[in-house]
C-alpha cells in the first residue's frame, strides 16, 4: 500500500507528477523483484480502498499496459462516482482532466474484450456515500454480460468497515488467480 502523495495516483496534466507511471511501471517491478510471486499477468491483481478502489480500477483498465498488468480488479469502498475538486498541482486547473479516470467514463470506453479478460470485485458498505456509484457500474456491467462482482455489505466507509472485510478481497483475489492459472 504505498502512498499516492496525494496524487490520486494519476499523472500531473504538466508531467512533473508521473505517480500513474510508478504505479504501472516501476511498483510492479519493484515487488516483483523483492517476493516471490509468479511473474505474469493471470497471477496479478490489483486492489484499492476508497479513492485507491477507484484508482484500481483505472490504473488495471485505462491503458494497455494496466490491461496487460493485471487480471484481477478489486475495490473496496471505492469512490466510484467520485469527481475530484479542482487541484491545479495535478489537473492544471482543467477538471475535464480527471473525466477519463472515473469509472463510468473508463468502462464505456474500453470494448467488451478488454473487459472480459479481468475479474472485477466491487465490495462496499450498505451506508457508504459512494454506494450508488458502485451499484451504477455493477448493474452497467451486468449490462454488457460481463462477469464483475458488487457485495454490499452492512457498514460505512471507514477504517472498520474496510478492515474488517479484508479477507474477502484477498479470497477473490485467490479465486480469480487459481481460475486463471488453471486455465493455462
Amino acid at each position: 500500500m504505498p502512498s499516492e502523495h496525494q496524487s490520486y495516483y494519476v499523472n500531473s496534466k504538466d508531467g512533473k507528477r508521473a505517480f500513474e507511471n510508478f504505479f504501472l511501471e516501476e511498483l510492479p517491478d519493484l515487488v516483483e523483484e523483492d517476493y516471490r510471486v509468479a511473474r505474469r499477468r493471470e497471477a496479478r491483481a490489483i486492489s484499492g480502498v476508497s479513492w485507491g478502489g477507484a484508482a484500481a480500477l483505472f490504473l488495471a483498465l485505462k491503458t494497455e499496459r494496466g490491461q496487460r498488468l493485471f487480471s484481477a480488479v478489486s475495490s473496496l469502498m471505492g469512490m466510484i462516482g467520485y469527481m475530484p475538486s479542482r487541484k491545479p498541482e495535478i489537473d492544471g486547473g482543467d477538471t475535464a482532466f480527471w473525466r477519463p479516470y472515473l469509472a463510468d467514463t473508463l468502462l464505456q470506453a474500453l470494448p467488451d474484450t478488454s473487459l472480459a479478460k479481468t475479474d472485477l470485485f466491487l465490495l462496499t458498505g450498505d451506508q457508504d456515500p459512494f454506494l450508488q456509484g458502485n451499484q451504477k457500474v455493477a448493474e452497467w456491467l451486468r449490462k454488457r454480460k460481463q462477469k464483475s462482482v458488487l457485495q454490499v455489505l452492512k457498514g460505512s466507509h471507514d477504517f472498520s468497515f474496510w478492515t474488517m472485510h479484508l479477507d474477502k478481497i484477498f479470497e477473490f483475489h485467490s479465486e480469480s488467480f487459481r481460475k486463471r492459472l488453471s486455465q493455462k
